[in-house]
This record gives C-alpha cells, structure tokens and sequence, in this order.
C-alpha cells in the first residue's frame, strides 16, 4: 500500500508538526495508497485513521474560497459541522456502512466511523495532492505559520477498526485490473486479444450468449476471462481452490454476496484497489473480510450504467464521465460474472436494460475511447 520511499521522508509524514492535533494523538504515518492515506494513533493500537486524498484536495478549495470572504479556521469548522450538504454525505456514508454489514456480515466490515476534523497540512502534502501544481493555492499556503510549518484545513476522516489480517503472510487479494488501459489494436504482442475481450464482454456483460455458438460454450468464456479480467490474485484462488474446498466455498460465498449485495442496493464496490477486500487462512479455515471495498464517490453505477447502455444502443455520444462509470461498471461486473461462472454460481449480475438491441453498441469501441481519454491514468 505504501509508496517507495522512507517513511521520515514521505511528504504525507506530520509526526514533526507543532500543531494540537499532532501533538494530542501522535499520529504515525502508516502508508499512502490510491485514495486514502492512513495513520495509527499513539495509545490507540486497535484503531487506524484515514483521509481521503480526493477531499483533502476538495476541502482545500473550499477552505481558500471561505478564507476569501475573510472567514478563519474557527468559522470553518463550525460552517463544515453544520453545513447541510457536510451532514447528508455523513449520513448517507453511515446507510451504506450499514448495508455492508448487514450484506456481508458484521465479522467481514470492520468497524468505522467519518467526522468532520480539523488537521495541519504541509505544503509538501500540498504538492502532493495537486500534482505539483500551486498556483491555485499560492495564496493559501502563504499564510503558513512558519512556527508551526503547517496550516489547518478543515476535511472529513475515518476511524476505522485495525484490520491485523492484512498482515497475515496467506492473504490474498482479491481484486481486477482494467482491462481497457491495455492494448486491443490488432497483432499487439503485449496487450490483449481484441476478439477474447469482445467475447468477454458481450457474453459477460451484455448477456449474448447464442446457444450452440462454440464462442460461447463454459470452457470458451472461461479461458477469455483469464486472459481479459483476471489478476494473479484471482488466478492463484481459482488453482488453490481446485483442491482446497474451504476456500472454494469462501470464495463462492463471497462472490454470491457481492452479487446479491450490488443487485439489491445497485452500488458496485471497489475491487481495483489492492487489498480493499482480501481472502486469508487464520486457524486452518479461510475467510474474507472488506477493508475499504466500497466504492468512492457516487456508487450506485448500476442504474446508470443501464443508462449510458441504452445511449450507446440508440447511437448517442456519452461524455468522458459517463464513459469512465460505464468502464468502471463493465469491469466490476465482467469480474464478478466471470467468477459466477467458473464457480458455477447461478446468480449474474444484470445492467442491460429491457428491450435494447445491444447489436447497435461497439463493444470495442467503448475500450479504444477510454484507453485514449483516460490512457495511463491508475
């Protein structure tokens, strides 16, 4: 999860930071993933707290629009703990939470909790969050107190419950990658074979499967799955699995709830970071449990995945947006299918809305436009 550097080095380290909350909870810098950056607090072993990057980000913003209108910090916190908008994301946050649980089961979801929080910010975490690119904040970070080398943002963070599992040496993660960041041009040597994805996807995803085609058979869509969506992770529970029956079982549970779980509540979760949900060996049994599986921001894609299908069916252009949800949504789904099958699971999940002629989408076309909007994107 953490990035390649030393620790004391990392520009996400605040140990040294005369600030009251540094100096109350002494937080240490644990790692930095895609989105949350994460710290244990002294006195505090069982618990971790995380902060989103994207709201940092975002909250910076809105800090620096207040401070325009000559607001101070104080003002902040007390406008952010009341603020409408602030107080329905945390409740909406809380209702998903509980969906989780109540879907996978309170021993699989550690427990947590978001608040709104004030916390020093340096201007190396600066650079970091906005790619190096201050000229927006310029006048944000020359209020600096040069005593206290930081300054104070007001953002939401998260406790959560200490997961002691992601140091168990047999855990495995269980998550994709995109398919569509790799090559589909015709004769590549190190991307994918255009005809494996569009099999996949169209026999996955969009459910055309012809009876008797020998394209579509078990044995054919099996092998394009693990060429097209699967992981080493996922390939290494699939061939333990052949032997051992436990974890078969874990794994098929697993994948049965997700699908259960997206069906009924039509979010998706967050399979593509490393580590978000994992699957691991404790007393000779195997188990699961969601670290940080849900997804961020707006989750519930599956609607509007039918939504931007049915565009697509009547020969209408999407966005960059719609595009980006969609593919997030077709990878989600292809993994998940794609496992429901090779585990002969019954249950699919299905975002083809009624009555539209998917003949009309460019299933191929949709992996080409992303690769060249988004590209080399993580």
């Amino acid at each position: 999860m953490s990035e390649n550097r030393k620790v004391e080095d990392h520009p996400w380290e605040v140990s040294e930071i005369n600030h009251p909350t540094i100096l109350k909870y002494k937080p240490n810098f644990l790692g930095s993933g895609g989105e949350h950056v994460v710290y244990e607090v002294q006195g505090h072993p069982d618990v971790v707290v995380k902060a989103r990057k994207d709201f940092l980000k975002k909250f910076v913003k809105l800090n620096i629009d207040l401070m325009k209108k000559g607001m101070s910090v104080k003002d902040n916190l007390a406008e952010y703990q009341t603020n409408e908008r602030v107080l329905q994301y945390l409740k909406n946050q809380r209702e998903r939470y509980k969906s989780l649980r109540s879907h996978f089961g309170d021993s699989h979801v550690p427990k947590q909790k978001e608040f709104v929080v004030k916390v020093p910010v340096t201007k190396e975490i600066l650079v970091e969050i906005f790619d190096g690119n201050l000229d927006e904040i310029t006048p944000y970070i020359d209020t600096q107190d040069p005593i206290q080398k930081s300054l104070e943002v007001i953002t939401i963070a998260m406790v959560q419950e200490r997961v002691e599992e992601l140091n168990n040496p047999d855990k495995i993660s269980f998550n994709f990658k995109y398919a569509e960041k790799k090559d589909l041009s015709e004769n590549n040597e190190d991307g994918l074979d255009p005809e494996s994805y569009f099999l996949l996807t169209k026999g996955l995803v969009f459910g055309s499967v012809s009876i008797g085609d020998p394209n579509t058979t078990h044995e054919k869509l099996s092998s394009a799955f693990l060429e097209v969506q699967s992981t080493e992770e996922i390939d290494k529970l699939l061939e333990l699995g052949k032997d051992d029956e436990d974890l078969r079982e874990v794994l098929s549970s697993l994948v049965d709830k997700i699908i259960s779980f997206s069906k009924e509540s039509g979010e998706i979760l967050d399979l593509a970071g490393e580590d978000n949900t994992i699957l691991f060996k404790k007393d000779g049994k195997w188990d699961f449990i969601l670290v940080d599986a849900r997804y961020p921001g707006v989750s519930i894609l599956l609607p509007k995945a039918k939504e931007i299908i049915r565009k697509l069916s009547l020969m209408i252009t999407i966005d960059p947006q719609e595009l980006n949800d969609l593919v997030n949504v077709l990878n989600f789904v292809r993994t998940i299918n794609g496992l429901a099958l090779i585990l002969g699971l019954p249950s699919r999940i299905d975002i083809v809305p009624e009555g539209v002629n998917i003949e009309n989408i460019d299933i191929l076309a949709i992996a080409k436009d992303f690769k060249k909007t988004f590209g080399k994107l993580n």
